[in-house]
């Protein structure tokens, strides 16, 4: 098995990314803006506080992504788009479009929602 490149634990409940977006229109141009949710924003300052400096390494090849989210409640969907911009955000890797494979998991704790995802180096098998 190939190597970890970043392994990290983010504490707090992950918020869908697609389902809480806000709309405004651009006071200048009239154009529809889309915003991501306050919650979203909050949770990306909370993703982006727990890496730290050495896990920002902007790896440039693809990766695969091992993600296991534990949520207060079993109302959430398992969403896990806004993680792959934070990893691009932190400096993880370069761009989230590296992410070439994707292996995800949903749990439940009420009392310690969090985030467990490991990046490691993906080497595709040619099918």
């Amino acid at each position: 098995m190939t190597p970890f490149l970043v392994s990290l634990t983010i504490p707090g409940q992950l918020p869908s990314l697609k389902n809480r977006r806000r709309i405004f229109r651009n006071r200048r141009t009239g154009s529809a803006v889309i915003v991501k949710s306050a919650e979203a924003m909050s949770y990306e300052q909370n993703f982006l506080s727990h890496v730290p400096q050495d896990k920002r390494i902007r790896y440039e090849g693809p990766v695969s992504v091992k993600v296991r989210v534990w949520y207060q409640s079993r109302r959430s969907d398992l969403s896990t788009e806004l993680l792959f911009d934070l990893l691009e955000k932190s400096g993880i890797i370069l761009n989230d479009r590296q992410v070439h494979h994707v292996e995800s998991f949903k749990g439940l704790d009420r009392e310690n929602p969090r985030v467990h995802l490991t990046v490691r180096k993906w080497e595709a098998i040619d099918a």
